[in-house]
């Protein structure tokens, strides 16, 4: 089973790697994985990156912490919560 990790950073510093997924068929089965969907913009990127750029169509997405607030709908998530009633920011350990 093919892995990649796509790095994603923004602001000023906007930059994503990709690995050259252009090897797999277009059937491929592909799981979007992320630690959080807070605005969604990230999945939503790699999404229609996927979809409209690469032809891919059997994407799921998965995430430990979903915001359900926002635009980008997830397929699988651990936890919900909702930004609109919950402002504090979720702190992973591996941010430390």
């Amino acid at each position: 089973i093919p892995v990649t990790i796509f790095r994603w950073r923004d602001s000023d510093d906007t930059q994503m790697n990709f690995w050259d997924m252009t090897i797999l068929p277009k059937d491929t089965q592909i799981l979007l994985v992320d630690d959080i969907c807070d605005s969604g913009d990230t999945l939503d990127h790699l999404y229609n990156h996927l979809t409209n750029e690469m032809n891919y169509s059997n994407i799921k997405t998965a995430v430990l912490w979903y915001n359900v607030s926002q635009k980008f709908d997830c397929d699988y998530a651990a936890r919900e919560f909702s930004r609109v009633e919950d402002q504090r920011w979720i702190v992973f350990p591996w941010e430390f």
